[in-house]
């Protein structure tokens, strides 16, 4: 079990047994909740939607199936969420040049701006959440999360 440091010598009131993957899944949470809250505010895509604008937007098109693998979700569930996007005038279907019987995926003008709107909207609300952290220890945790995040494959099997 992998327990936060000096959890118990602090005497912290939080549940001994809290670990850190449920710290994390719990910020997690968090942080969808709110981003679900202001989306639905505002008329901005769920969540789903938001992670799938994103990997659109950072690829020069991309075949749905491939998304879905990005979005590790089945490829009947990323038709699902193009389609949505494609409703909201976000995303466009157009045929792949390199194979006829596929389609691409990429943002359309309005897709464009919407996504940096939520880009903004979601770097204020994060800025937000980490204020309770210095600067220097904003970094570290980012560091960290991001080897964690980056390292290849599925994590090794517990003993």
């Amino acid at each position: 079990m992998c327990h936060t440091p000096n959890m118990e010598a602090e005497g912290d009131a939080r549940d001994a047994d809290e670990t850190l993957a449920e710290l994390v899944t719990s910020l997690a949470r968090r942080m969808r909740r709110e981003w679900r809250a202001a989306g639905g505010a505002d008329g901005g895509p769920p969540p789903a939607e938001a992670r799938a604008l994103t990997i659109v937007m950072h690829r020069d098109g991309v075949r749905p199936g491939a998304l879905a693998h990005r979005l590790r979700i089945s490829p009947r569930s990323a038709t699902d969420v193009v389609d949505a996007l494609e409703a909201r005038g976000l995303v466009a279907r157009e045929a792949d040049p390199s194979d006829r019987r596929a389609c691409l995926v990429r943002p359309t003008p309005r897709g464009r701006v919407a996504f940096a709107a939520l880009r903004r909207d979601r770097h204020a609300r994060a800025d937000a959440l980490f204020s309770v952290l210095t600067p220097d220890e904003r970094a570290t945790l980012e560091s960290l999360l991001r080897r964690v995040v980056d390292q290849p494959g599925d994590a090794p099997a517990p003993p």
